[in-house]
Formats: C-alpha cells, sequence, structure tokens
C-alpha cells in the first residue's frame, strides 16, 4: 500500500548514494504513479531519474533491484554508445553500464557479487510477470525494444564481463570460416578455420561431408591449435574432392559463414 514507508526508505538510501556518484542527476520518486516502471529523461536542461510507487512497491522487487533500476536510468544518460534516436544509451547498453560498471563503483569487493546476483535474480522475477506478447520485444528494432530473454542474457554477460549482446543492439560475432582443406595422404585431410572451435562439435564427424561420397570416420582438434582440426577418411589416391561443413560453432558461440563452408582440394 502506499502507507507503507519502506519503499521511501529504500529509495531514499539509494538516492544518497547515487547522489555521490552522479550530483548532475535529480533523482525523484513518485509515490501516486502505481504502474511499475523508472523513468529517464532531461527536461529545462536537468538530468532526471524518476522512480514510480508501483515498482518500489512490488512485492520482492527490493533494494538490490531498485537499486540496479536506478543504475539503468543513469545508464541512460552515461551508458555510451549505442544510443538511440533521442540521444539515450540503448536498452540494452543501459543495462550492461548498469549491471557491469555502476554496481561495480558502489558495491566494492565481495558484496558485489551478491548484491548483482540478488538484483538479477529480482529482475527476472519482474520479467516473468510480463505477457508473452509484450515480452518478446521487436527484432527490427532492438535498441529500444530488445526482448526480455535477451536483457536477461545481456544483463548475465555484463556481470561476467562481457559486451553487448547483438539481440540488444551489439555488434555480431565473428563468423566462422572454413578456410582451406589440405589432403596429407589418402587417409588424412588437414581443415583450417578462421575461428577456434568448440570441441564438441569439431569432433562430431556427421559434421563433415565429402563430395564424391567418402566416409570420415574419426574428427580431432589440432593439440596445440584449436582452429585446426584432422580428419581420418577413405579417399581414392589422384582424385579432387569438395568438403563441406555444417553445424559447427566457435568458441565465442557463434555459427558458420554461408558463404564460406565449402572448399575444394585434391589428394596425392
Amino acid at each position: 500500500p502506499i502507507s507503507n514507508p519502506i519503499p521511501q526508505q529504500l529509495f531514499n538510501s539509494i538516492k544518497a548514494q547515487f547522489a555521490g556518484f552522479y550530483p548532475d542527476i535529480v533523482f525523484y520518486y513518485d509515490p501516486l504513479d502505481v504502474t511499475a516502471n523508472l523513468y529517464a529523461f532531461e527536461a529545462y536542461g536537468q538530468k532526471i531519474v524518476q522512480m514510480s510507487g508501483g515498482l518500489a512497491r512490488l512485492q520482492g522487487f527490493n533494494y538490490e533491484g531498485l537499486f540496479m533500476a536506478m543504475a539503468h536510468g543513469i545508464a541512460r544518460f552515461y551508458g555510451g554508445e549505442p544510443k538511440n534516436t533521442w540521444g539515450y544509451s540503448a536498452v540494452g547498453q543501459a543495462d550492461s553500464y548498469a549491471f557491469g560498471v555502476i554496481s561495480r563503483f558502489c558495491w566494492i569487493s565481495s558484496p558485489f557479487m551478491t548484491y548483482a546476483t540478488t538484483a538479477m535474480n529480482q529482475w527476472e522475477a519482474v520479467f516473468q510477470l510480463v505477457d508473452s506478447t509484450n515480452a518478446g520485444g521487436n527484432p527490427q528494432d532492438p535498441l529500444n525494444d530488445p526482448s526480455l530473454q535477451c536483457r536477461f542474457e545481456n544483463i548475465q554477460t555484463a556481470v561476467a564481463g562481457g559486451g553487448l549482446l547483438e539481440c540488444a543492439g551489439g555488434e555480431p560475432l565473428p563468423t566462422i570460416r572454413l578456410d582451406e582443406a589440405q589432403a596429407t595422404s589418402t587417409t588424412k585431410v588437414m581443415l583450417t578455420f578462421s575461428l577456434a572451435l568448440d570441441p564438441d562439435t569439431a569432433t562430431d564427424v556427421s559434421n563433415y561431408l565429402l563430395s564424391p561420397e567418402a566416409p570420415v570416420t574419426s574428427a580431432e582438434l589440432d593439440e596445440k591449435t584449436n582452429f585446426i582440426v584432422h580428419l581420418e577418411v577413405e579417399l581414392e589416391a589422384g582424385a579432387h574432392y569438395e568438403i563441406t561443413v555444417r553445424n559447427l560453432t566457435s568458441i565465442l558461440g557463434s555459427g558458420l559463414d554461408p558463404d564460406h563452408v565449402s572448399v575444394a582440394f585434391d589428394t596425392p
């Protein structure tokens, strides 16, 4: 209920902490706004972060979640690129900056991970309250409307020190190119890729197809260089082959470049 003093006290505590780091921002609490939301905007030359009573009074959304909500508001001003058409840091970038940077300013050493994890759990619980129609976001506008699943994964990545995910407007991960195939004999072929490969996909023989058709009996990553794969095969001598790869994943989690999945080679 509005009469509950705890949300106002939590806001005052968080405001006092942030005011020391961001004295140019006005932090405002509107207990009569029942919409569960947090607003960041500029008015009359003043940066404003405004928390609604509806958000502060959500059951289970406590100090940690509210702290990071206000940090997200701050990050809309200071989170950096990419920015939306109004000049504010994009939603996903603000999430990343809040959880990956601002939280570390204020939660030093061991408490950081404890508080950040608790905040993530509270945000996830709030995201789960959103119906599936709105939770999916707009794939055509990832800067302003990423899906809530993308936002949560992006937050997890930020806490671990990673960058902005592609689904939230970040740069796409590099894809895998098959650069070269070399037959050192009729039973051995060495493949060279542009990225280090995930071992589970790289050692699956069903991911390598030869034309003319020939069996691939074994696939092993190079012991020293994990962007090279050694295949055990059964080929004809003095023949021309083309190999096509599929379903491979890099250690970054990216897939194959569809324009570079096949190369030709000759057997000795």
